[in-house]
């Protein structure tokens, strides 16, 4: 009985379990549920330690174990700096710790977090914690975990390398959750649109806007992105039409079908992807594209929403001629053969955009090249180039802008292609512009107002009110006033050699005079004075 009061309530030492699970953090409730339900919420004492592979899994994770406490009084830390997470919990022990084994290890050595009363260690995502490294770190974490606590590890692939680390650290682990199917399985065509976790709503709305299905489902696990999904739809007006719908049961027929997270396993995929040529689209994070390929997704491929291509698109008329122009002349095979093996992996239209990034940036860093040896070589109140007129800006060199930043703002703001801006003359407090006569106006219209450099610029046709160089300062020899004719050097009068000038000479000399001094002097007609013969005694 003795030894039974110590084990931790629900615990047994087999009681260990491998999930094989999409790397999805709405898949977390899965493998903490139960481990979260162990808790004690009356013993102030770490009981649940989840490690993961960085901070931001870690942020992820803890959001969702927040949810499954719900009511209960639960202190939940996900540690995302080592720093803040050391003062909360010495100010604290939270039930529920979650972060990666650098920082956990970190926390421990400080003594910030201590083990004695852990009853579940949870390894989320084993794959990727193999993928990054630090094993040496997640060694010494392990190895300090209470050895009657039940250990969870969860993997979205089964490698070798992630079976080594389930037999060193959750022996005879019972398999829960496998989405590998047998060899030969049909596989299903998805595309994806990448985002971030919390950026799916806006992104299913960008999707349903440019797809515009007549009929569609989107899947969803959990009860809170179910929540998320009607929200949305209802938004966009499918809650009453019900054109498009949303749960964990996909119906027979539609057209679309949207993976808002992914399902568990292979035949989950399949049964949600309905009959063969249903058009299947996920929105996932870059790191979850792995676990897609392993639930039978193939082929992945990449689908762009345009949308925001569109608005950058709308200032840019000039630069849609030139590239029509240069498409009607044809003569691009080398250029298509270069690009064509992008298309393996990248959207045609991604390729062209950074295409043009890189034809843009080396137009205005020639530009911004060419601006700066201009203002460097016009200087100040230097003329406008033939059929350019120049643009006030309030910015300048000490808010540290640069030539580039003035080009590419007026360039994508005011709507013209950078061979219409010259000149950029920075000055201390304002800048100069030359843009193009016929256009200079409506570009300042355009212009004032934004930000550049976190400065809102007010910008106008410059009216030549610059103040006007002091004559004793900015002015060139020739523009000085004239002081009158000076005095030939040969009628000066001659001073002689400095050694034969007398000693004390002019007013206030020891003797005194007009220009006299005890041993010579200068006459009223500029000669020379013969010294006075000394007085002999």
């Amino acid at each position: 009985m003795e030894q039974e009061s110590k084990e931790p309530a629900g615990i047994t030492r087999g009681q260990n379990v491998l999930y094989v699970l999409p790397r999805d953090w709405s898949a977390a409730p899965q493998f903490l549920d139960s481990a979260i339900e162990r808790i004690d919420a009356g013993r102030a004492e770490t009981q649940l330690v989840v490690i993961t592979s960085d901070a931001d899994a870690a942020e992820a994770i803890a959001v969702q174990a927040g949810r499954i406490a719900g009511d209960r009084e639960l202190g939940v830390l996900g540690v995302t700096t080592a720093k803040r997470a050391s003062r909360r919990l010495k100010a604290g022990a939270a039930h529920v710790v979650i972060g990666a084994p650098d920082d956990l290890l970190s926390l421990m050595r400080e003594a910030a977090l201590k083990l004695d009363g852990v009853k579940s260690v949870v390894l989320a995502w084993a794959d990727e914690m193999v993928d990054r490294g630090g094993s040496e770190s997640l060694e010494q974490v392990m190895t300090e975990m209470p050895k009657e606590g039940a250990r969870i590890i969860v993997t979205s692939v089964l490698t070798p390398e992630v079976e080594a680390l389930v037999e060193r650290y959750a022996r005879r682990a019972r398999r829960e959750g496998l989405g590998v199917e047998p060899e030969g399985a049909p596989t299903v065509p998805v595309e994806v649109v990448s985002t971030s976790g919390g950026g799916r709503a806006a992104a299913l709305r960008r999707l349903l806007d440019q797809l515009d299905p007549e009929t569609g489902f989107v899947y969803a696990r959990t009860e809170l992105t179910q929540s998320e999904v009607r929200d949305t739809l209802r938004a966009l007006g499918h809650g009453a039409t019900g054109s498009v719908t949303s749960g964990a049961d996909a119906p027979a027929q539609v057209s679309l079908v949207v993976l808002y997270d992914l399902p568990s396993t292979v035949a989950q995929l399949q049964a949600i992807a309905g009959a063969r040529g249903t058009r299947v689209v996920a929105l996932v994070q870059p790191r979850q594209v792995p676990a897609l390929r392993v639930l039978g997704a193939a082929p992945v491929t990449p689908l762009s929403l345009t949308d925001a291509s569109t608005r950058a698109r709308r200032t840019e008329a000039a630069l849609l001629d030139s590239l029509r122009e240069t498409l009607a002349h044809g003569g691009l095979s080398r250029e298509v053969l270069a690009l064509e093996p992008l298309l393996d992996s990248h959207d045609a239209l991604e390729i062209a955009a950074a295409a043009l990034k890189m034809l843009e940036d080396a137009k205005r860093s020639v530009t911004a090249a060419s601006a700066g040896l201009a203002a460097r070589v016009g200087g100040a109140g230097a003329a406008p180039d033939q059929g350019m007129s120049k643009i006030f800006l309030s910015i300048g060199s000490r808010d540290e802008v640069r030539p580039g930043d003035l080009v590419g703002a007026i360039a994508n703001e005011g709507g013209i292609p950078s061979t219409k801006i010259g000149r950029v003359e920075i000055r201390e407090s304002h800048t100069l512009v030359d843009v193009a006569s016929d256009v200079a106006e409506e570009v300042a219209g355009k212009v004032n107002g934004i930000s550049i450099r976190g400065r809102r610029v007010v910008a106008r046709l410059d009216q030549g009110r610059d103040r006007p160089e002091r004559p004793d300062r900015g002015a060139s020899r020739g523009d000085r006033p004239d002081r009158g004719p000076r005095a030939p050097r040969g009628d000066r009068p001659d001073r002689g050699p400095r050694s034969d000038k007398p000693f004390g000479g002019g007013k206030g000399g020891p003797r005194g005079g007009a220009g006299g001094g005890s041993r010579g002097g200068f006459s009223r007609d500029g000669g020379s004075r013969p010294p006075r013969p000394r007085r002999e005694d």
